[in-house]
């Protein structure tokens, strides 16, 4: 026999059915007015628009987002261009006969709900094409979007007949249309990727030359003058040939990229410049690194910092010649001996020459034609060299100072020593004769 409690729970649940029916014919004829104003013809004037259209944003990850937000232009980015009304109509259509009969579905809407899966295959074909056009705009900067601008300019030729022709009733030609814009998109996108790859191979060589130390001077080890200076010319050339060997790759790392920019308008070519100038700025800082951490690896050799002593980076004799007691080699000599190498190292950058002036668009050809090293030194003049440059640079010129400095600090402190030496040396000898007399007179 039922309980109160039974009974509250039957009248509870009747209760709740009862709000929960009226609110699903509320549903109902919301809907079904709604779609008092979607009859055949305007259902048919929805479908009846282009594949895609242009928008400033799209639908990407937190990285692509990034690059998105650095265009800040407007219609950049391709959308798919389905009817969101009858987006809306298909999820409608696909609950409301979850009540099997229940509630009666338009015919006409019935009759579009049918072709969902035809759609919706439609839309996938044209997503590959808003996924692939986005994912190239998302991986390029604005600046070098704008060294893409061909590249870009004659995929937009191929993809305007989905933003102005092809609906989403066309027949036969939308698989063969989406075939043909993906391989194209897919062959910028290689394109895009090589360039990607090309300058972080670049990078990569500008933090190697960075990185090099132009001299050699080993911890606890005391050179002779002619050691020292042999040691260094070594060191200098292999650093020469490093920094050949490295620049060769960033050259020929430039020229795969220009081959896809070499018949290019105007306005590109005019981009290239402006990106090999970049590249160019990166060289020289890069190499403007290495000569500042060779010049003050050589300071503090010579006159110690904070967390090091000076070290004892010479061997020198104590001679008497000429009735002279001296060091050798002089003060002089290894004063002379350090200038130099300080001006030779800074020279050992030389070898590098401007990017900006080899690898124009004028002098690639050029060069493409007639792969001579020594026709393309001579292109190299228009602006002033690397060495020119960061020989000139006030920190380094600085730093030279302090070397000049703590090599006369040396000197002069090496002369106090001497003095005091033969101070030492007289008092020893006058001692000796004063022993000897006193010996003879036998005092």
């Amino acid at each position: 026999m039922p309980t109160s409690e039974t009974k509250e729970a039957e009248i509870a649940y009747k209760a709740l059915m009862g709000v929960v029916d009226e609110y699903m014919a509320g549903c109902y004829k919301n809907w079904v007015g709604s779609m008092g104003a979607l009859d055949s013809s305007t259902l048919q004037a929805k479908l009846d628009k282009p594949l895609m259209k242009r928008t400033n944003h799209t639908d990407t990850t937190e990285r692509e987002f990034l690059a998105v937000s650095t265009f800040n232009v407007k219609g950049v980015f391709l959308q798919c261009n389905f009817d969101q009304d009858l987006l809306a109509l298909f999820t409608e259509v696909q609950y409301w006969e979850k009540f099997h009969g229940e509630f009666s579905i338009p015919y006409h809407a019935h009759d579009l709900y049918n072709q969902k899966a035809k759609f919706n295959a439609m839309r996938e074909h044209v997503m590959r094409i808003v996924d692939a056009y986005n994912k190239i705009l998302c991986d390029l900067s604005a600046v070098e979007r704008r060294l893409f601008s061909d590249h870009i300019r004659k995929l937009d030729k191929r993809i305007n007949q989905g933003l102005q022709k092809l609906t989403w009733v066309s027949k036969g030609i939308i698989e063969h249309y989406v075939n043909d814009c993906c391989a194209h998109c897919a062959e910028i996108y290689a394109i895009v990727r090589r360039f990607k790859e090309g300058k972080q191979r670049i990078s990569h060589q500008c933090r190697l030359a960075s990185s090099m130390l132009l001299l050699q001077i080993d911890k606890n080890v005391t050179y002779a003058h002619d050691i020292f200076e042999a040691t260094q010319a070594a060191r200098r050339t292999e650093m020469k040939r490093r920094l050949q060997q490295s620049h060769e790759i960033t050259q020929l790392e430039l020229r795969a990229i220009f081959t896809n920019f070499c018949d290019g308008t105007s306005e590109v070519l005019r981009e290239w410049r402006e990106f090999v100038k970049e590249i160019d700025s990166q060289v020289e800082a890069a190499l403007r690194q290495a000569v500042k951490r060779s010049l003050q690896a050589l300071s503090r050799a010579i006159n110690g910092d904070a967390m090091s002593e000076p070290q004892t980076l010479f061997c020198l004799k104590l001679v008497l010649e000429n009735g002279r007691i001296d060091y050798k080699p002089t003060m002089i000599s290894l004063t002379h001996l350090v200038n130099i190498v300080a001006k030779e190292l800074i020279s050992t950058i030389a070898v590098v020459p401007r990017l900006c002036d080899i690898l124009s668009p004028e002098t690639v050809k050029q060069s493409s034609v007639a792969n001579d090293r020594s026709d393309c030194s001579a292109l190299t003049k228009r602006h002033r060299s690397f060495y020119s440059t960061i020989s000139n640079d006030e920190d380094m010129l600085k730093i030279v100072v302090q070397i000049m400095n703590g090599m006369s600090l040396a000197a002069t402190e090496l002369q106090r020593h001497l003095e005091r030496l033969f101070v030492i040396v007289c008092d020893s000898i006058f001692r000796r004769r004063f022993v000897a007399m006193r010996r003879q007179t036998g005092v």
